[in-house]
């Protein structure tokens, strides 16, 4: 479970920065229930066994524990993402090979 939270939270953020946010202005935004919003509405939602009409009171400590480890972590994990997304957008061929399949 712990390896999963890590997957998940990093995804969580790698979003942001994806999306070309700052994501060191949304770590206070993400709330306990937005959080539990966002899991429900991802596909992933399997991998951390989340899923509907789950025990509540599982499926509650699962969001909870989430979102502690996003509180303690989330200058961390924003600095590894950022530099994991600058690594690959650096590789020359990565791009060269991504633009030829996505047109």
């Amino acid at each position: 479970m712990e390896r999963l939270r890590e997957i998940v939270a990093k995804n969580i953020v790698r979003e942001i920065i994806w999306l070309g946010r700052d994501p060191r202005r949304y770590g206070e935004k993400i709330d306990l229930d937005y959080l539990e919003h966002l899991l429900l509405a991802r596909t992933a939602l399997g991998r951390i066994g989340l899923f509907m009409g789950y025990n509540v009171e599982i499926h509650r400590r699962r969001v909870e524990e989430l979102y502690q480890h996003l509180e303690k972590t989330w200058d961390e994990l924003a600095e590894k993402v950022e530099k994991e997304t600058k690594k690959i957008l650096g590789d020359q061929q990565y791009i060269e090979n991504y633009k030829s399949i996505s047109l």
